[in-house]
């Protein structure tokens, strides 16, 4: 059985306790590949195949308001149910 949205959040939300990518401190927002709006997510040594049977995590790091950055993101495995990556989404701008 794979992974759900909520299975997801729980598990990027423990992730975010212990290492806190980017400085980050909650979760924005759950996504699948297919809900991205117009622009694919290019990650470096995540295949689009690795990609496509995962969720992503949009991490929110409150001191960051107003700074001009890529966003952070957890990438967990609906099949193995853990995180492949963790760290910048490569949006900057």
């Amino acid at each position: 059985m794979t992974m759900t949205r909520e299975q997801a959040h729980w598990t990027a939300s423990g992730y975010l306790r212990k290492h806190h990518p980017g400085g980050c401190t909650e979760i924005n927002k759950m996504l699948d590949l297919d809900e991205f709006p117009s622009r694919k997510l290019c990650l470096y040594n995540v295949s689009a195949e690795v990609l496509s049977r995962s969720w992503i995590a949009y991490c929110h790091n409150p001191e960051d308001v107003c700074t001009l950055k890529s966003s952070t993101i957890i990438v967990i495995s609906k099949d193995t149910r853990k995180v492949i990556y963790a760290g910048s989404a490569g949006d900057e701008g």
